[in-house]
């Protein structure tokens, strides 16, 4: 029902020649003053928390689900990976490489996506007609591949291989994009299988991948024997971090999501004043008559002050209001916890733009 703006900060470096004399500060001050006037709602980097805390990100957790791809042990038995990862006998499907020119993708990424908050907008076409392909080349690549039947794309896997282990979420192979039609478990199966199998065959042991934590592709992968870890990874020197950048243009571009939840769940209005307060900014919520007003809090007195990772957490589904409420320094009283908690459940939440 929404959509809120980001702004991802790239490459950031001052010339040997010029370091030490505030003009990198400079830089990163005009980043956030620009973002701000013009219309960005919330900003991500990665890099040294020490350096880019100053200007007001923060650090936040990454998400990514790791595969290892060794001997599996059971009492006295012990299965090789060329076993556990056996091909599927009995599917109808193809698995082959990606063909730019002919494989449409942009249909099957916005099902898998589109109940998942934290995804990258796509807005639908309707009906949804042949688009662009990605800028990924064709061929025989063994890492970028898609399972069809009958003409019908049921999932796709792009992975790459770097020269080494980059870091704890970049392995040797990293599937940076993937996505499946969930009502067809065997093309996860196989498409999965064949990734891993190829790592092996190349002497990788571990992969990792930008899979959302979704209960049914969860599911899947286990019935398949495929195992997995669901990693979290919380850096602490250099970390992917994040920043509210405009926190009433964020509000105001959420309120028709948490009218939604408000209305649906039958919360009693009030009108005097919720006060939300993160990275020094403060907005006042009123709800009445079904509708969400977002105004700008003239004082923070009475606020429900978060931390600004905490806040974008609940924005992205990763946390409930439920679990971070006794974090907060004073108790609400219930109906403004409620609220709270009625707006901001753990939702499916997708993997990569916020991390």
């Amino acid at each position: 029902r929404c959509a809120v703006v980001k702004g991802d900060v790239g490459h950031v470096s001052t010339h040997p020649d010029f370091q030490g004399r505030g003009f990198g500060s400079r830089l990163m001050r005009d980043s956030v003053r620009w973002m701000r006037e013009n219309g960005y709602d919330i900003s991500r980097l990665g890099g040294l928390v020490k350096f880019y805390s100053r200007f007001g990100w923060s650090p936040f957790p990454r998400r990514y689900v790791e595969f290892l791809i060794t001997d599996v042990k059971a009492g006295a038995s012990t299965l090789s990976p060329t076993e556990a990862l056996r091909p599927l006998k009995d599917f109808r499907g193809v698995v082959r490489p990606f063909d730019a020119a002919s494989d449409q993708t942009y249909e099957l990424r916005y099902r898998f996506n589109e109940n998942r908050t934290g995804a990258y907008f796509l807005k639908p076409p309707a009906p949804f007609s042949r688009r662009s392909a990605p800028r990924i080349p064709s061929g025989s690549d063994p890492l970028r591949l898609v399972c069809e039947r009958d003409g019908k794309l049921l999932g796709y896997v792009f992975a790459h291989e770097y020269a080494h282990e980059v870091s704890p979420f970049e392995a040797k192979i990293t599937i940076g994009d993937a996505a499946f039609d969930l009502d067809e478990p065997q093309a996860v199966e196989a498409l999965l299988k064949r990734i891993l199998l190829t790592a092996y065959e190349r002497g990788v042991q571990r992969v990792t991948a930008r899979l959302p934590f979704d209960p049914t592709l969860c599911a899947i992968m286990t019935r398949s024997g495929i195992g997995f870890t669901l990693q979290e990874l919380h850096s602490a020197v250099a970390s992917n971090m994040i920043q509210t950048i405009n926190l009433h243009s964020l509000f105001s571009r959420m309120a028709g999501e948490l009218e939604a939840r408000l209305t649906a769940c039958g919360v009693a209005r009030w009108t005097d004043g919720l006060v939300v307060a993160a990275n020094e900014q403060t907005v006042l919520l009123d709800w009445q008559d079904g509708r969400l007003a977002v105004r700008n809090a003239t004082e923070a007195r009475d606020a429900v002050a978060l931390d600004q990772a905490v806040l974008l957490s609940l924005v992205f589904g990763i946390r409930s209001f439920e679990e971070v409420a006794p974090l907060l320094r004073h108790p609400l009283p219930p109906a403004r916890r409620m609220a709270l908690s009625v707006m901001f459940p753990r939702q499916p939440t997708a993997s990569g733009p916020w991390g």
